[in-house]
């Protein structure tokens, strides 16, 4: 590039240069000189970086034309993580092989780190506006609404488009960013509220999974039904399917009335249902040997007072760091009770186990209990706190977390109901506990209790413990 005619003595000379406009011009050109001055170097660098660049891609397609003839000769296809997650790491012996192993799994997190804010709405109508703008106006409208029926208003997408339907008959789903990967499991969480509101009974809420993630769910379904299939209609038992794509936590909770007896079922149970968390009430232990279950810690409170019954246990995977939790009322209080601290996904939850074996226990126990679970989950670090047990008060009626019924005139429920209404814990359960005989159901005697409302998707009553005909649900 020539700029010879940049410089000074090339300018065009002005008839006078003593006057103030000439002064100006002279100036003004000084600058637009150094200007140019500066961007013909830049331009110099960015075409030498620009050779390189292209050096680089050249050898890097050598070297990749190279790997794959090298792979063809050792009979090494390309991989999909599908391939690597089912064939494992082990049999990759060759360098070859274990540099594609690496790069899939690299892409693969790569493609899901993409996808981790990410969340897709089916079963919303799409709009008959002609103006894509005015289509899009309208889909974001109705994921706030969406958003709103899950309790998440604050939520703002960052952006929702259209996503194109293998089913013609049905709209196309509905991807929205939500801006924040940390929102995407409490909306998840939340979105079973679907079930119950009048026009958004058909919607339902899913993670964006990557390809790869979307087959192995399918196999893993596949499996399960195949396992079902041979254990038979008849059955009490059934196999599910618990991925950790949204990542949960699968707890359990029994009143085995007396689990001495019904161990066999009971790690019939567990290795069917792969559970986390297991509470346990009336376990009714007393100089019982050590129980064991394999892959399990045990926290364990036997009644000790002489009474017949009682008793608590918690059973926590041992994957799962957690210890024991004695602190204060804890451990001194009447109540019947088992706490431990679990650590999952870089935060930590108190689990407690209660019973309250009727009218045995003073509410002034029950409320030191349940105010130091709140007090103990608000000043050290935790991200919520789950409670379960028999509470016995089978006059309270429960409906979307709250007590909507006290039909017993005794102080006994209401002081309950205040305890609760003063802890501000989310109550679960909404459905009979307790079964009387087969197929009739009363009372809500067992309860469930959170800090944040969405963080438990759903509580599924399954069979009474020891396939008998009366005894409790959950």
């Amino acid at each position: 590039m020539d700029l010879e005619f940049l410089q000074e003595e090339k300018w065009p000379k002005l008839g006078n240069t003593a006057g103030e406009p000439a002064k100006k011009l002279h100036e003004w050109c000084g600058k637009i000189f150094h200007l140019l001055l500066s961007l013909a170097d830049r331009v110099k660098q960015l075409e030498a970086k620009d050779k390189e660049n292209l050096l680089e891609i050249v050898t890097l397609k050598h070297d990749l034309e190279s790997t794959k003839k090298e792979a063809a000769k050792l009979n090494v296809n390309t991989q999909s993580w599908v391939d690597v997650v089912t064939r494992g790491t082990k049999n990759a012996k060759n360098p070859v092989e274990q540099l594609m192993m690496a790069n899939t799994t690299i892409s693969e997190l790569q493609e899901r780190e993409k996808r981790k804010k990410n969340i897709i709405i089916y079963g919303v109508p799409e709009s008959s506006a002609p103006n894509p703008t005015d289509k899009r106006t309208e889909d974001e409208a109705k994921t706030k609404k969406i958003m709103k029926v899950v309790d998440k208003v604050n939520i703002k997408a960052a952006y929702s488009k259209r996503l194109r339907s293998k089913d013609t008959t049905k709209p196309s789903p509905l991807l929205v960013d939500l801006t924040d990967a940390s929102l995407r499991n409490p909306v998840l969480l939340a979105a079973k509220k679907f079930r119950d509101v009048e026009g958004f009974k058909s919607v339902y809420i899913s993670p964006d999974l990557t390809e790869a993630e979307r087959q192995l769910d399918y196999k893993l379904r596949q499996h399960r039904n195949s396992l079902n299939a041979e254990l038979g209609a008849d059955s009490p038992f059934r196999y599910s399917t618990f991925s950790n794509r949204h990542k949960t936590l699968h707890c359990m909770y029994f009143n085995a009335t007396s689990l001495d007896n019904k161990m066999d079922k009971f790690r019939v149970v567990i290795e069917t249902h792969h559970p986390s968390i297991i509470g346990v009430s009336e376990t009714w232990f007393k100089d019982s040997p050590i129980v064991n279950i394999n892959n399990f810690k045990v926290y364990r409170k036997d009644r000790n007072d002489g009474r017949c019954g009682g008793g608590m246990c918690l059973f926590i995977n041992s994957p799962f760091n957690s210890y024991e939790v004695t602190d204060g009322v804890f451990s001194r209080s009447n109540v019947e009770q088992v706490w431990a601290v679990i650590y999952f996904e870089n935060g930590k939850y108190l689990i407690g186990c209660i019973y309250r074996p009727d009218y045995f226990v003073d509410m002034d126990d029950l409320e030191l209990v349940l105010k130091q679970a709140k007090s103990y989950v608000n000043g050290k670090g935790f991200k919520d706190v789950l409670k379960m047990g028999d509470f016995n008060f089978p006059f309270i009626g429960w409906s979307n977390g709250s007590i909507v019924s006290i039909k017993n005139v005794s102080g006994i429920e209401h002081k309950f109901s205040d305890i609760i209404s003063e802890t501000f814990f989310y109550q679960h359960v909404d459905v009979p506990t307790f079964q009387k005989s087969s197929g009739v159901t009363e009372n809500i005697l067992d309860l469930i209790f959170t800090k944040e409302s969405g963080n438990i998707c759903s509580v599924d009553p399954i069979f009474v413990l020891g396939n008998i005909s009366q005894g409790h649900l959950i």
